[in-house]
């Protein structure tokens, strides 16, 4: 993969962000990425109700769910 396109304002640090992440992207990644949801997610919530059963789990799936969530937070 010898391309990678970040989207941004003009003197966000574009360019240096896309330069780090296509030394660090591989394929190895890409495919830990691509099976998260159906091998590693199952994994990560067990181990949190197994050692945390109190804890609670908020899956935040979109912007708008992240802004309901964070509007409802106490405030400090």
């Amino acid at each position: 993969m010898r391309r990678i396109l970040i989207v941004g304002s003009s003197g966000a640090g574009k360019s240096t962000l896309a330069r780090a992440v296509a030394r660090r992207l591989d394929l190895g990644f890409l495919r830990y990425i691509w099976r998260y949801p159906g091998r590693s997610r199952p994994r990560v919530l067990a181990a949190v109700a197994a050692d945390a059963p109190e804890l609670p789990v908020v899956r935040l799936r979109s912007r708008r769910q992240v802004r309901r969530w964070l509007d409802a937070l106490p405030s400090r």
